[in-house]
């Protein structure tokens, strides 16, 4: 189904999933799988993420892989934490913002090598009415580097908290700061 929002609707829904995320990461608990099938739409409109129950997030299915996060897409790599959730978090604004996935379909070994070295095209470049601080969030959510994500899913959901509210977010100045 088309998961494709607005901008501000997008960033709403993904700032409510990044609010929820944050508990349960002060709970010890790491998803490690987000994707549009770990998220229910209730009647209400309010987002609630399962999952958080699955205990083996390393293999995750291949239907899952346009959703890995490059820690998650190397074969020698087992760094995964809590910014991993942020990957995933961004990989499903960047799905309700431009109706695709961040990754495009390839075989699973080329896809692999793209995630891990962040060949993403913005957002922007995909629906013109995308902002560039809705944009900046997300590419700041997908960084390849975990180091350069939010920190936890309480700093994504603030930005974009505060990007709603239309002040500068943290994404905006890391952005300008890159370039």
């Amino acid at each position: 189904k088309n998961l494709s929002w607005s901008p501000t609707e997008a960033l709403e829904k993904v700032g409510q999933l990044a609010s929820a995320l944050g508990s349960a990461h002060r709970e010890g608990l790491i998803h490690g799988g987000i994707c549009p099938e770990q998220i229910l739409v209730e009647s209400t409109g309010t987002l609630q993420l399962t999952g958080l129950e699955l205990p083996d997030f390393l293999h995750a299915a291949p239907a899952r892989i346009h959703y890995r996060s490059p820690e998650q897409s190397s074969p020698l790599s087992n760094a995964v934490d809590g910014r991993t959730d942020i990957y995933g978090l961004g990989a499903v604004l960047y799905e309700v913002l431009t109706g695709n996935p961040p990754h495009t379909i390839a075989p699973e070994s080329t896809l692999s090598r793209r995630i891990r070295k962040g060949h993403i095209v913005e957002p922007s470049e995909i629906r013109s009415e995308i902002g560039s601080t809705a944009n900046s969030i997300c590419l700041t959510a997908l960084s390849p580097k975990p180091s350069t994500r939010y920190e936890m899913p309480i700093d994504l959901a603030r930005d974009i908290e505060r990007a709603l509210q239309g002040h500068a977010t943290q994404a905006s100045k890391s952005t300008q700061s890159r370039n």
